[in-house]
């Protein structure tokens, strides 16, 4: 599989008054996907019937059907962005942008299926928010809410052995994001947000403290974060067996820095939570692969600045 892209793309800015700043970007891409091979599927193992073996191409021991999986997808599409933001105070700024966006379309993994083609994904995005800085800094609250439509939706469906991709029509996403930070005293950070991630779970909450305690000529830093995140599914209709459940992570960090010099040791995932990266489901044989991310990791880190 060979994926070719090119671009050009631009944006300006333009100070409408000495408040208020409009945006305007836009990109032109284009896009090619080139696959050349075949496909081999072992007619046993995809249950498919003996007397069927001659007619299907299924040939050899064990019973292969070989299938020529060449070909190629070429798409353009201009895409932009629309912003304006509105600087309140000095430290107060109110912003409303709209982007659209863009991601090519390709060939399916699906071994029962090895021609199926799927179609470019676009989505519209509307953005309004807030960001701010108070008492002299030491508090930044940043807050938004977003609405955003898909079009031609790239959706990972279980197929009779793995998993195929298509075009699921229009759907959309709506939410928000809420980011806090703030300085107890010189040494001492906080910060609180909530995130959307890829797999689009309802909530994800995330926080962490940071504590800066001098040590002769250099200094001790803590760090102490965790994030929690609800059930999340990995599959287009939401399968009970695709189902991740709600999970917390905490992660520790200490390090000592002077001059050029850092140590930090690390504990990843100290909680020891079982975290789903990937849940894949095939439909014919029921059967499951489970990816997963890190367990508890311990470590440590040495950097020296030149």
């Amino acid at each position: 599989m060979v994926s070719l892209s090119k671009a050009v793309f631009g944006q300006a800015s333009y100070a409408v008054t000495p408040k208020i700043k409009a945006t305007v970007g836009g990109r032109y891409s284009w896009d090619s996907v080139t696959r050349t091979g075949s496909n081999d599927l072992r007619c046993d193992i995809a249950v498919i019937p003996s007397f069927l073996y001659g007619a299907l191409g299924c040939a050899g021991t064990p019973p292969v059907q070989n299938t020529p999986a060449n070909g190629r997808q070429t798409a353009s599409k201009f895409t932009y962005r629309l912003g304006l933001d509105w600087d309140v105070t000095p430290q107060n700024m109110l912003y409303a942008k709209f982007d659209t966006g863009y991601k090519p379309g390709g060939f399916s993994t699906d071994p029962t299926n090895p021609n199926n083609q799927f179609g470019p994904e676009t989505v519209q995005s509307f953005e309004f928010g807030s960001k701010n800085r108070f008492f002299d800094g030491r508090l930044t609250f940043n807050a938004d809410v977003f609405y955003q439509v898909l079009d031609g939706f790239q959706a990972t469906l279980p197929r009779s052995l793995g998993a195929g991709t298509i075009n699921a029509g229009k759907t959309n996403t709506y939410g928000a994001e809420i980011f806090a930070r703030a300085a107890l005293t010189s040494s001492t950070r906080i910060d609180i947000s909530n995130n959307r991630l890829p797999n689009a779970p309802d909530v994800v909450l995330a926080g962490g403290i940071d504590q800066d305690i001098p040590l002769g000529h250099g200094k001790v830093t803590l760090r102490l974060d965790g994030r929690y995140s609800s059930q999340v599914y990995f599959d287009f209709v939401n399968r009970a067996d695709t189902r991740a459940p709600a999970v917390a992570v905490g992660n520790f960090t200490i390090g000592y820095e002077q001059g050029p010099w850092r140590v930090q040791a690390f504990a990843k995932n100290f909680t020891d939570a079982l975290v789903y990266a990937r849940i894949n489901r095939t439909s014919l044989i029921t059967a499951q692969t489970w990816q997963f991310q890190a367990p508890r990791t311990l470590g440590v880190h040495c950097t020296y600045r030149f």
